[in-house]
């Protein structure tokens, strides 16, 4: 079967899986920290240089912390906070808030039941701890096209349709490598079999879900749209808005990597970054009052 733009979502598929042979054959990985790299490495080799890439953590302003995993964050205008060679996969960043696009939680084994470590409930709550996080760092508005500019306020701007309401919100997702349905079970190649766990589980509550969530190269779970016409929905949006979408499991044929990695580009393109509180990290060192805080 062809896909567009020269079978582009297969060719991300295969590199990613080739990569992932060659960690392996070189290594014998079988947990966590060996997967993250090669997701590091796929989306490296995919995504726009501006776009940086970091194992690590998501820090604000005032030094609260979250994520352990995978941060994509804007590297044209903003700094790292411990400052290594870019492609340093090894070792953990420090992103701030304001320059992250995205937070990435990886898996080599996803349990579908259960809330241990590998378990789909702990990583969605990993995911539920950096999007709370990065919603408390100031909304920018439709109107706010590029950095420090925003158009008139007699110049109506509104977000596309389905798109959350502000421009800078937090994209994350959940990709695991492989899948079972508990600990200690063995893993689970059918992907019609992980569909009807997943189903009859049901996702796990969360006041801030995971946008994408791709279990292993056949089954991904994407936000849809309802159409108002019967059960019909239609994928309008990379991005779970809640009160609006609603989540599709989709088995397809050894693309959903390259799925998740489209999803993950379509989202980075269309978020635009606020800016550094940069008067209030001097007025800090200078131990002045703070721009803007009582």
């Amino acid at each position: 079967m062809a896909y567009l733009y020269h079978s582009y979502v297969e060719t991300l598929a295969k590199r990613f899986v080739a990569n992932l042979s060659t960690v392996e054959a070189e290594h014998n990985f079988e947990f966590g920290p060996e997967f993250e790299i090669v997701l590091c490495k796929t989306l490296r080799s995919a995504l726009p240089d501006r776009i940086g890439i970091a194992r690590g953590y998501v820090v604000s302003q005032d030094s609260a912390i979250a994520g352990d995993d995978i941060v994509l964050f804007e590297r044209s205008r903003f700094p790292t906070l411990m400052l290594r060679d870019h492609g340093d996969f090894a070792r953990k960043e420090y992103i701030p808030a304001e320059a992250t696009y995205c937070y990435i939680e990886a898996k080599h084994t996803l349990n579908l039941i259960g809330d241990d470590g590998q378990s789909l409930t702990y990583a969605c709550n990993q995911v539920g701890k950096v999007k709370e996080l990065l919603s408390k760092r100031e909304k920018l508005p439709p109107s706010q096209i590029v950095p420090n500019f925003v158009l008139s306020h007699d110049m109506k701007v509104t977000t596309p349709e389905n798109f959350p309401d502000h421009r800078n919100p937090a994209f994350t997702a959940i990709f695991a490598k492989q899948v079972r349905r508990k600990k200690g079970e063995s893993e689970i190649a059918d992907a019609n079999q992980i569909s009807s766990i997943l189903k009859n589980t049901g996702m796990p509550a969360s006041s801030h879900p995971p946008d994408i969530i791709v279990l292993g190269q056949n089954v991904i779970v994407f936000p849809k749209v309802p159409t108002g016409q019967g059960d019909g929905a239609r994928v309008s949006s990379p991005f779970y808005v809640p009160d609006l979408s609603m989540y599709h499991i989709s088995i397809v044929d050894s693309i959903a990597f390259g799925i998740g990695l489209i999803a993950i580009m379509w989202a980075t393109d269309w978020i635009q970054l606020g800016v550094m509180p940069w008067s209030n990290i001097i007025a800090d060192a200078l131990r002045l009052p703070l721009t803007g805080t009582k």
